[in-house]
């Protein structure tokens, strides 16, 4: 933690010389030494989370048919799902998430310091196949998909029949022609089904 702080330190003060830098190094490897590192960790967690604060990420999951996605994400299977074909230039930027305990860091190596941890999560979540899509900060609020990249919506079983009626209406409108399904439960097999 105080070579990190002090290497960052003295990237920030290129101007400075050595014997300059000299008093600033003891400040900050006492400071650390006084603070305890758990402290720093905070500090430094929450500097993160602002920085980040620009960045847009897409999340979406490798599956259509996970009974808890649609409790959790489409209002308890009142929703929609958006089926894309994994083609085209934004889409090649998508990565796995990984969930994993801890995230192992080493803020010394300057490979390390990247958005790694955009893609990162928790082991209690992997149920969701999570896939992501980050977009830097000033990217605009808009991404534009080519519409042959989705290839269909996928209905929740308990969307309303107004908004059922005016999704395959869009739908027909549409060009090139959008798939509509409906998802339905399977109570033998305790799985979504896809029907008309």
């Amino acid at each position: 933690m105080s070579s990190f702080l002090y290497t960052m330190f003295v990237h920030n003060n290129p101007q400075l010389s050595r014997a300059e830098l000299a008093p600033h190094r003891e400040i900050i490897f006492h400071n650390v030494k006084r603070h305890g590192t758990k402290t720093l960790l905070k500090d430094m967690t929450e500097i993160l989370h602002r920085e980040l604060e620009g960045y847009r990420v897409y999340s979406m999951s490798t599956r259509y048919d996970s009974l808890s996605l649609w409790a959790k994400y489409a209002g308890d299977h009142a929703g929609y799902c958006l089926e894309f074909a994994n083609d085209g230039p934004v889409f090649e930027t998508v990565r796995d998430v990984m969930y994993e305990d801890s995230l192992r860091m080493d803020v010394n190596n300057p490979d390390h310091r990247n958005g790694f941890w955009f893609f990162c999560k928790r082991p209690e979540w992997s149920n969701e196949e999570e896939v992501r899509l980050v977009l830097p900060r000033k990217s605009g609020p808009k991404v534009k998909l080519d519409p042959h990249w989705l290839r269909r919506l996928i209905l929740g079983k308990n969307i309303s029949k107004e908004h059922e009626e005016s999704i395959r209406s869009w739908a027909r409108e549409r060009a090139p022609s959008l798939a509509v399904v409906k998802a339905r439960y399977n109570a033998v097999d305790q799985t979504i089904v896809l029907g008309p």
